[in-house]
């Protein structure tokens, strides 16, 4: 069942059927434009969606790299002078 109410048009006049029509005609021409809007905004979001899990990647690589390098480093500067003296 539709929501929409049809009332009796007041004025049926020729001049007002052709306001009528224009109206509508331009309200049918803005929604689809708005229906391409919202198309391109999806395909954006979807794009933009794909690009930050690739970053979200690439960044967790990045945070497993500096780890090791981390893991690597003297823990303490006792074993720093321990690998200078070895050297």
């Amino acid at each position: 069942m539709s929501d929409i109410e049809i009332h009796p048009v007041a004025d049926a006049s020729p001049s007002a059927c052709i306001a009528l029509l224009r109206n509508s005609e331009r309200l049918l021409e803005h929604a689809e434009a708005l229906a391409r809007e919202n198309a391109e905004l999806r395909l954006m979001l979807e794009q933009s969606e794909a690009r930050r899990g690739s970053l979200e990647k690439r960044l967790a690589a990045a945070r497993a790299r500096v780890e090791a390098l981390i893991d690597r480093l003297p823990a303490n500067r006792h074993d720093l002078a321990d690998t200078e003296q070895a050297t």
